[in-house]
């Protein structure tokens, strides 16, 4: 007879945890951990990368001929203002490149390119030059605070040799394999100083002068042919600011 009873109060028991169990299953929080496992709706926090998004590229640099009052003829051209003749000017080329900071305000720099002799106010610089002989040159580079907007012209942006090369021949340049490093228009005009000629000449047959220079560069930068005689026909279009 205890026998029976015994194996009746297990039976009891056992009913009374099954029932425990189920109570429990059932007040279980959606998405909560079982023993066998996480929950199917169960999400969990996504891992940042610790990358941020690229801060937009600067423009392409700008490049501008200016023209200013030949060295010694400063005041001259100051009291004439607008009356100042051009043949009395000299040119220059200015490059406006921009960067973009840390904190993704652009800014920008500019420099002045050009060519003079090396002392312009000497009397025997004049007299070689206006009996077609040659004086010695100076390439100069400087850093302005700024584009003036009297006697300016923007005649273009930069434009890397090797991208005008393949748009002349088709090529896409997204299916280019080489990696370039963004283009630098202030290297790639102090490349150009480094092999010009640099003896002045004001002879037909081998002139060479600022304005020569100029174009050269201008051209050299952009890929646009400029012309100093039919550019200072046309109204200035430079923006003034640094």
């Amino acid at each position: 007879a205890s026998g029976r009873h015994t194996a009746h109060g297990v039976r009891a028991t056992s009913r009374t945890m099954a029932a425990v169990a189920a109570s429990l299953a059932l007040w279980r929080p959606r998405g909560s951990r079982s023993r066998h496992g996480s929950s199917r709706h169960r999400h969990l926090p996504k891992a940042s990368s610790g990358r941020t998004e690229n801060p937009p590229k600067p423009k392409p640099a700008e490049v501008f001929l200016a023209c200013v009052p030949l060295v010694g003829l400063e005041a001259v051209g100051a009291a004439l203002g607008d009356a100042y003749p051009n043949q009395l000017e000299h040119v220059m080329v200015l490059v406006r490149r921009f960067d973009r900071a840390e904190s993704g305000e652009e800014t920008s720099t500019v420099e002045c390119y050009d060519f003079l002799p090396v002392d312009p106010l000497a009397p025997a610089t004049a007299a070689a030059m206006l009996s077609g002989g040659e004086v010695a040159g100076d390439l100069r580079v400087r850093a302005l605070r700024g584009v003036p907007s009297r006697r300016c012209w923007k005649v273009g942006t930069y434009v890397p040799s090797d991208v005008r090369t393949t748009r002349a021949i088709g090529e896409s340049e997204s299916t280019s394999t080489r990696k370039r490093s963004r283009p630098d228009a202030h290297a790639a005009a102090r490349a150009f100083h480094r092999r010009y000629p640099s003896r002045l000449c004001l002879r037909p047959d081998r002139k060479n002068t600022c304005v020569e220079h100029a174009e050269a560069l201008a051209e050299h930068l952009t890929g646009n042919a400029v012309r100093y005689d039919e550019l200072i026909r046309t109204p200035p279009n430079a923006t003034r600011g640094g």
